[in-house]
């Protein structure tokens, strides 16, 4: 074994301490490796035998995103599409992950951010507050059809 060959072994296992840590897409993986200087050659020998390996998964890593911004951070569909997309994430994946995404679950995310906007609003005029619930929750990420429809069912309790 020569000494580039033990090198790429120990950006191997490096890069299998990174991944394992918490999930992690490709983009990320690469910008490591790009980090330590390795050629882009070099960059997909690793990233290929991370993804024989499974350590490494977009399909995963998408997954685990959508759900832990909707239901930690709160975030809304396109503010994650937009998330995922920075990252390199391809189309197909970024939209099955959102469709394995239960529906009702979305739904009452979506009214719980509403409800705790609302309760912190001190506006009076219901034009002016409407406004401000809808526009806050659209700047969540969450699709503004959905958002009017919730916040209509708040004005109806």
């Amino acid at each position: 074994m020569n000494n580039e060959d033990s090198n790429l072994f120990s950006f191997i296992a490096k890069a299998e301490r990174y991944c394992a840590y918490q999930e992690r897409c490709t983009s990320e993986v690469r910008e490591l490796l790009r980090k330590h200087n390795l050629d882009l050659n070099d960059q997909n020998k690793i990233i290929k035998k991370l993804q024989s390996s499974n350590f490494l998964s977009d399909k995963r890593y998408t997954e685990a995103i959508v759900r832990g911004k909707t239901r930690i951070k709160q975030w809304g569909r396109f503010k994650i599409r937009h998330f995922l997309k920075n990252k390199g994430i391809s189309e197909a994946d970024i939209q099955s992950a959102l469709q394995e995404f239960p529906s009702e679950e979305y739904d009452q995310i979506l009214q719980n951010v509403i409800n705790k906007k609302n309760a912190t609003l001190r506006e009076k005029d219901p034009f002016k507050r409407t406004q401000k619930l809808c526009q806050f929750a659209v700047g969540r990420g969450f699709e503004s059809d959905l958002v009017r429809s919730a916040v209509l069912e708040l004005q109806t309790k």
